[in-house]
């Protein structure tokens, strides 16, 4: 009757350990999924920006940095770096303080999309009863 409980009890804390192992794993991928890029067309054709976590702060620097003010009501103007579609070269453009806005919702949006990607995985993970469905749940968005 003990090795049973004691079966049961190791197998259990297995399938603990390999739930916290793929979360991890998975978070790791939702990151680096996050930190590699996104495509915007704020500029009137798709332009890929960069989304490490320096970018992401550069970026909202940009929109505040290019603010309407009294002196210039529409916003201003300034170079800001994105890579072409075609070539992957960086290159810098100038960029309107609504485009600046228009990229960081798109960068956003890209960003809200993977984390709830990973959610969902996470939930799944959870809900696992065998070592075997942990182990089939893999990294993958939708589009």
């Amino acid at each position: 009757f003990r090795s049973v409980l004691s079966k049961a009890s190791l197998e259990a804390k297995i399938l603990e350990v390999t739930k916290q192992r793929k979360i991890i794993e998975l978070s790791e991928q939702c990151e680096e999924a996050i930190m590699s890029g996104f495509t915007s067309a704020a500029l009137g054709t798709p332009y890929i920006y960069d989304s490490e976590q320096v970018d992401q702060i550069n970026l909202i620097g940009a929109v505040s940095s290019t603010a309407p003010s009294p002196v210039e009501i529409g916003g201003y103007t300034i170079y800001y770096a994105c890579r072409n579609v075609a070539t992957g070269i960086k290159e810098y453009h100038p960029h309107s303080h609504f485009q600046l806005r228009q990229i960081l919702a798109d960068g956003a949006q890209v960003k809200l999309g993977f984390l709830q990607v990973f959610h969902f995985k996470r939930l799944e993970i959870e809900g696992c009863t065998t070592v075997e469905q942990v182990n089939a749940i893999i990294w993958s968005v939708p589009w």
